[in-house]
């Protein structure tokens, strides 16, 4: 058994000795605005800090990985995806029930997370994917919901653009609030807000070219 624990402590401080390694040249990467390598740096610091024994909570990790996710938001990088997927699990399962469940939060993260990647790096299909993992869990844990729309049919518009900005900014001023018991979007009301995003993008578009 002593050998065991000391190739554990042996292989926790390489891992340490990794995690501050990366974290350091991504804090550098980050200063100097590369945020692409910076958010490279910040998940290998993540995964170290992810692999080693002893932290005392799941937000520790969420939190490092979450970092590497915010840099790959600003470098314009779907690699943000990786990261925020690697975040939410932890909440969502962490360290297989030693902690607290954390599902609503998960959830929750999953929805904020997906609408970066819908508004920020413009993919429906990274925010969809985070929807959707969203949905699974809600219905997994018995979470219940409030949905301010969950289909959008552009034809029933008839190209109103203030109409339709006033459904989007019923997501919008429905601000997710952790502890609540509610969430306010599942895999459909993300479609939905998708769906307007882009409409309101394309009116744009257009009405710039009259």
């Amino acid at each position: 058994m002593s050998s065991f624990l000391e190739r554990r402590r042996i292989t926790n401080e390489c891992l340490e000795a990794c995690y501050k390694e990366h974290r350091e040249t991504a804090k550098n990467h980050e200063e100097h605005h590369r945020f692409e390598e910076a958010g490279k740096e910040f998940f290998k610091s993540a995964k170290c800090f992810d692999l080693r024994s002893g932290y005392s909570d799941p937000w520790q990790p969420f939190e490092k990985y979450k970092r590497a996710a915010n840099c790959f938001v600003r470098a314009h990088s779907k690699e943000a995806i990786t990261s925020f997927t690697e975040a939410v699990k932890f909440l969502y399962n962490p360290m297989g029930g030693f902690y607290d469940d954390l599902s609503f939060e998960a959830v929750y993260f999953c929805i904020e997370f997906g609408y970066i990647c819908e508004k920020e790096l413009f993919d429906p299909l990274l925010a969809n994917n985070l929807y959707t993992m969203a949905d699974e869990w809600r219905l997994e844990r018995g979470i219940p919901h409030t949905c301010p729309l969950t289909t959008f049919e552009p034809a029933n518009y008839e190209n109103d653009a203030s109409a339709v900005m006033v459904e989007k900014n019923k997501f919008l001023s429905k601000k997710f609030k952790l502890g609540g018991g509610n969430i306010t979007a599942c895999v459909y009301a993300g479609s939905a807000l998708v769906s307007i995003s882009k409409f309101v993008s394309s009116w744009n578009f257009i009405k710039t070219k009259i």
